[in-house]
């Protein structure tokens, strides 16, 4: 697999897409990771709330675990959101400990 900023995702020599599924009962969700640790209890407020909020609502919620997971989907097609609906990007708080990110869409690769 292999990506970059502004040149896409690829699985060998095949571009990645997201879905076009408007319904977001048949859409996959991703959101950020939980925290861990001194504070983590505080800090998974808004994601245990955003996670049960979905649970019920979209086909399935995964967890991406880090930047590299967000570049990938996004250079896919992927809407990438912060914990405050604004768009999100790799300078976004949320990749440096401050939130939770919601990705729409998302890259399969099976190689």
């Amino acid at each position: 697999m292999g990506v970059g900023p502004g040149k896409g995702s690829w699985c060998g020599t095949d571009r990645l897409a997201v879905s076009t599924t408007v319904d977001p009962r048949r859409a996959i969700v991703s959101i950020g990771d939980y925290a861990t640790g001194p504070g983590s209890d505080e800090k998974n407020v808004d994601r245990l709330r955003l996670t049960e909020r979905l649970s019920g609502n979209v086909e399935r919620v995964r967890m991406f675990g880090s930047a590299t997971d967000v570049l990938i989907a996004a250079e896919a097609g992927a809407t990438v959101l912060d914990h405050l609906g604004n768009s999100h990007d790799l300078r976004s708080p949320s990749l440096q400990g401050g939130g939770t990110s919601a990705v729409r869409g998302g890259p399969k690769c099976r190689e």
